[in-house]
């Protein structure tokens, strides 16, 4: 299975640790070897959306991907911006060898634009619930209005534990579609 991960929260070289539970995740995912991977980690510059650059030191590739914000403003607008700035790579990608699935590592802003890629390729959506993605991006009219947009999209979600799939089924999300992963 070809996946294509979207995750925000990812380490880089100005913050090795940053996101690193994720990382672990996906070098067990790229160990499996049923799975082949690819992340686009979308990095908010300010004013600023150069092109994106590729990490080969992992076992999957990961395309780091500025993309242009508004600081302390833009959250409203994150998720769109990322999917504009990641669709012509992404459409690229998947022309050269088709993804099968798009998967979000964040419910928001990473869901929503993950929501909008999946649209605009015709692909199934996957989108994981961390705990603050949906304790305070919940919380927030503008994100919770996307984060139940994509949750509806989505043809399956996981949290990380019983207590955040209460949580997401409180805010709307169908709790059918939803999966603990510890």
């Amino acid at each position: 299975m070809r996946v294509l991960s979207v995750a925000t929260l990812f380490p880089r070289a100005d913050q090795p640790g940053f996101g690193g539970f994720v990382a672990r995740q996906f070098e067990a995912l790229a160990a499996r070897g049923d799975v082949d991977l690819t992340v686009v980690s979308p990095i908010a510059k300010p004013f600023y959306a150069g092109p994106p650059s590729r990490e080969t030191l992992r076992s999957y590739p990961v395309h780091y991907l500025p993309f242009t914000t508004i600081p302390k403003l833009g959250a409203r607008w994150n998720p769109a911006l990322i999917a504009r700035a990641a669709l012509p790579l992404i459409r690229k990608l998947h022309a050269e060898q088709p993804f099968d699935l798009i998967d979000a590592q964040f419910f928001y802003p990473d869901g929503p634009a993950a929501a909008r890629i999946a649209a605009e390729l015709g692909l199934p959506l996957s989108i994981k619930a961390r705990g603050s993605d949906i304790h305070y991006w919940g919380q927030q009219p503008y994100a919770l209005r996307q984060m139940l947009a994509a949750a509806k999209q989505a043809g399956g979600m996981l949290a990380v534990s019983d207590a955040l799939e209460a949580d997401m089924a409180a805010l709307g999300m169908p709790a059918d579609k939803i999966a603990v992963h510890y």
